[in-house]
């Protein structure tokens, strides 16, 4: 009773136990054991692939360890998602794309990065077996790298070169395939050269060499011309100044001065912008210093008498000359009839003293070839300059310079 007012206890409602709605029942919490069996299964057969010696470097094994990666990283997803079951697979199957088509690739590299590649050039030449003939150039051979597929582009030219690229770094031995024979060439047997001497003479199916009576003697001369600076060193007088006690001073500016056709040398070694003093001194108050190129002398009485001097005072200069750089020659070369005849000259002996960014250009190469019988008569001179090819002994031979010094001869069998 509430103020004396009776009351009603409300009857209690009844639970009504709901029954789980459709959508409900396609939210179902995934078999945890199996999600995480299949997980694992995945990754470990991925790593398994991936270490395993004789599968890490097979192409269908990296792409089955991948699709096993993404459909781990699919079940994840499909697990953790709470939602209806085609709405996970659309993730899952989403996720896994993602994985595999952008983060795959990069785990690839990071695990087997790609190897780095080279260009591999060189001469392959017969063994030099007669010192008499010079190097003969191998060609027509084909060169190859053992176990691939690379190989060189074409076959050795002339001049025996070959060029094969995108080869693996550290490829040490090459194979030369010649007159149906393979000859092992062992890159490291040549350290710092590319001229390889491995086919035998007697593979060779030239036989100009047994008729050695019937092939010339050449003697090459290599001569340049050009500008290039002819340098001396000009002495100079002393020079000597003094002044008395009071107030007064006296100075003097030693500078280098060209004469003649002579220009100053300011970049000479143990020079100061072409100016040299031996001996420097004085007395009193005195003081000698650089201004600029040239030497201050100054000597002042507030002190008492003064003088200071420069002895030994020279000056660099230099002049531009044009003649004769330098002159080389190779003598007594015997010719063959396989390939291309190369002789080497000393570029750096006939350019001489025309180098230097300095002097102006161009140098003029004359080049001389002197066409001998084996028994010593002479035959032919050829005279030619520049780069240009030439011909001789009735056309059948032909002639030309590099500017690496390197005079080539073909000779032509009628």
């Amino acid at each position: 009773m509430v103020n004396g007012s009776p009351t009603t206890k409300e009857p209690k409602k009844p639970v009504v136990s709901r029954a789980p709605s459709r959508k409900d029942a396609q939210i179902q919490q995934p078999n945890v054991a199996a999600v995480f069996g299949v997980f694992f299964v995945c990754i470990g057969v991925s790593v398994f692939v991936l270490i395993a010696p004789s599968l890490k470097n097979n192409r269908l094994a990296e792409v089955i360890a991948g699709v096993m990666m993404a459909l781990a990283v699919s079940v994840v997803l499909f697990s953790i998602v709470p939602s209806t079951a085609p709405v996970r697979v659309a993730i899952g199957l989403g996720g896994a794309a993602l994985f595999y088509f952008m983060l795959w690739p990069q785990i690839e590299k990071a695990i087997h990065p790609p190897s780095s590649t080279a260009v591999i050039r060189g001469s392959i030449y017969f063994i030099n077996e007669n010192h008499d003939l010079g190097l003969r150039p191998v060609e027509g051979a084909e060169v190859r790298v053992p176990g691939t597929s690379l190989k060189a582009a074409q076959r050795t030219s002339e001049t025996g070169d070959f060029t094969i690229f995108d080869v693996p770094a550290e490829t040490k031995d090459l194979d030369v395939y010649y007159n149906h024979q393979v000859y092992p060439l062992d890159l490291s047997k040549f350290p710092g050269t590319v001229r390889y001497l491995i086919v035998p003479s007697s593979s060779s199916d030239d036989h100009s060499t047994s008729k050695l009576h019937e092939s010339y003697v050449v003697d090459s001369t290599l001569e340049i011309n050009g500008s290039y600076w002819e340098r001396t060193v000009i002495p100079k007088q002393d020079v000597y100044i003094s002044t008395p006690a009071g107030n007064s001073n006296v100075r003097q500016r030693i500078c280098p001065q060209p004469e003649s056709d002579y220009v100053i040398d300011d970049g000479r070694p143990d020079f100061h912008g072409g100016l040299r003093i031996s001996n420097l001194g004085g007395n009193g108050y005195h003081s000698a210093t650089w201004d600029g190129s040239c030497y201050l002398l100054y000597a002042d009485g507030r002190d008492g008498n003064s003088a200071a001097w420069a002895k030994g005072v020279e000056v660099a200069v230099k002049r531009l000359v044009q003649g004769v750089c330098g002159r080389v020659e190779s003598l007594g070369t015997k010719l063959v009839y396989s390939g291309v005849n190369q002789i080497a000259l000393d570029t750096r002996a006939a350019l001489g003293p025309c180098v230097g960014s300095d002097l102006p250009k161009p140098l003029i190469w004359k080049t001389a070839v002197v066409f001998r019988r084996a028994n010593g008569s002479q035959v032919e001179s050829v005279h030619f300059e520049g780069f240009d090819q030439q011909q001789a002994l009735n056309k059948s031979a032909d002639l030309w310079m590099n500017t690496s010094g390197l005079l080539s001869i073909v000779l032509r069998q009628d």
